[in-house]
């Protein structure tokens, strides 16, 4: 049983985004204090007050689009994956330990995953037509047997069904 914390995966959301949009961010900012420099320092203020109003409404958005969303609930929920190279990925949630309410199980098939992103400390897998973006999977969860108590081939064969499915792509991050 594992669980990701709500930190990782607003993370993992956070990336994705500033990755795609930064030059909206950048460019006015840039602007601005270029400017500035050149023309009329109260150019550089507006760069600043950009910076000041903008940034926290990103992060307002980010927070009210992708971390109160049923998807980020079944991210950070504890739960159990059981991975095969035919059958795809079968995850199982804990019940709420509060409510007691169980969860319906879901499986993915290898077909529905978008891309996976290996990185430093766990895998990340997109898909393109799920009720949920991201199952991040970290290395910590794949437990190997008394012959390998570190997770090593778990690790490794998890990469190799990835490959084979081809989906992987290597990130160090």
């Amino acid at each position: 049983m594992h669980h990701i914390s709500a930190h990782r995966y607003m993370t993992t959301v956070s990336e994705e985004w500033l990755s795609r949009y930064w030059p909206a961010l950048v460019l006015p900012v840039a602007i601005c204090v270029a400017i500035g420099l050149v023309f009329d320092p109260a150019f550089t203020f507006v760069a600043f007050m950009l910076l000041c109003i903008v940034l926290p409404m990103v992060m307002m958005m980010l927070y009210f689009n992708h971390a109160l969303t049923p998807e980020a609930s079944m991210a950070v929920r504890p739960h159990i994956m059981a991975i095969g190279p035919d059958s795809g990925i079968d995850v199982t949630f804990a019940p709420d330990p509060v409510t007691g309410r169980e969860y319906t199980p879901v499986h993915i098939d290898w077909q529905e995953i978008s891309q996976a992103e290996i990185r430093s400390d766990d895998v990340v897998l997109r898909f393109h037509d799920r009720n949920f973006r991201y199952v991040i999977i970290p290395y910590s969860a794949l437990i190997g047997d008394d012959d390998d108590p570190d997770g090593t081939q778990p690790t490794a064969r998890l990469h190799q069904m990835l490959n084979d499915a081809g989906k992987i792509r290597d990130i160090t991050i």
